[in-house]
């Protein structure tokens, strides 16, 4: 019926960017224990006391990030308090975490290269007792740290800062998706920072709808929605490992097509139809953070890669050395890390000198969908 075309004026969304994944709902349902642990651990600072530390653990696409966040922006009303989130995927040196926290507290970007890091250190806590404020800092990913034992070192100086000096106060809020993890940091630093310990389990399916019910209020205008596309973007979510990140970009995604449709409401084959690509959105997140050079080991891995025959780090190793000229060990690092992002797993072989069998963690044609042909 020509009463059901979109007119090239009219749009189905409210607020598109609520169906993005660092968007921080109104309302954080499902997760008001957790928040509340997290308020409680931070509420001595209200009054200038010594906050606690803590760790927030659980499966990815479980709120942990979006709950610390959520608290954050109700924490930026109290002069006193400064909440600093970092992520340390891509802030892991000590001397970029330092530079962060002293740009977050004074407002104005730092670049302190070549300066010896006690001093920046040294700096940090003078200017937080001459302001009187009280750092909680958010270290997101924080087993990034795990690869740079420099970091581990600066992350004990930061859970001491009371002991450095007086009445001179840094809360620590670590997010972790294994809490097995842990057991690799220094025990100094495991024992100070793990003082509580906040859980957050995996959404059900009627969770995962009525988050989906909540943020759809948010992203687009009331009625678009024909029945059964919550429910079905909702069981994508659940079979996707409950990764609720796959509900919202299917959404986005249904709502663009119905829209080129010229349809006013957002139908089951809308959904379908997005979710074709959609369901592949944790993994494109993943590899657009790798840096070029990372990129390009992964693509010389997919172009050796075959089923039928083994595929040797040496060989991987020695193509990058051939076109780029740096060190062995350094692409050795570079693999070591793609492991680290379960994008790789390497396995040893019975053989002497360091070659391991490299095994792709991620479909090679979804890789080649993403990064572009061998």
């Amino acid at each position: 019926r020509i009463t059901d075309i979109l007119e090239h004026h009219q749009t189905l969304f409210r607020n598109e960017y609520a169906l993005a994944f660092d968007h921080i709902p109104q309302e954080f349902p499902h997760r008001e224990g957790q928040i509340e642990a997290l308020a409680r651990t931070i509420r001595p600072a209200l009054k200038g006391e010594k906050p606690f530390n803590c760790l927030c653990f659980g499966p990815t696409s479980t709120g942990k990030t979006g709950s610390v966040k959520y608290l954050f922006r109700q924490l930026s009303e109290y002069s006193s308090i400064k909440p600093i989130y970092i992520n340390c995927f891509i802030t892991n040196s000590p001397t970029a975490i330092m530079n962060t926290i002293l740009s977050k507290i004074t407002n104005y970007a730092v670049r302190r290269k070549g300066v010896a890091l006690d001093e920046t250190y040294t700096m940090l806590l003078k200017i937080i007792k001459r302001r009187g404020v009280i750092p909680i800092i958010a270290l997101d990913e924080i087993d990034a740290l795990l690869t740079r034992k420099d970091s581990q070192e600066t992350l004990y100086h930061l859970l001491r800062t009371y002991e450095t000096m007086e009445k001179t106060y840094i809360g620590l809020i670590g997010i972790i998706n294994d809490a097995f993890l842990t057991k690799e940091f220094d025990p100094r630093v495991k024992s100070v920072l793990c003082q509580e310990e906040i859980y957050y389990p995996p959404y059900s399916l009627e969770e995962i709808k009525t988050i989906i019910q909540e943020r759809v209020k948010e992203a687009f205008l009331p009625g678009v929605l024909e029945p059964g596309v919550i429910t079905l973007t909702a069981q994508y979510a659940y079979e996707k490992d409950r990764d609720i990140r796959v509900a919202f970009e299917t959404l986005r995604k249904a709502g663009v097509i119905a829209e080129k449709d010229a349809r006013k409401t957002i139908t089951v084959e809308h959904v379908k139809t997005a979710y074709q690509e959609a369901k592949h959105v944790h993994i494109k997140t993943l590899l657009d953070r790798l840096d070029d050079e990372e990129k390009e080991m992964l693509r010389t891995i997919l172009k050796q890669y075959s089923p039928n025959k083994e595929t040797t780090s040496d060989a991987v190793i020695a193509e990058m050395v051939e076109k780029h000229h740096r060190t062995p060990q350094h692409y050795r690092s570079l693999l070591r890390r793609l492991e680290w992002l379960r994008l790789v797993d390497l396995l040893e072989l019975d053989r002497r000198g360091h070659a391991k069998e490299i095994i792709l963690r991620v479909p090679p044609d979804v890789l080649e969908q993403i990064l572009g042909p061998r």
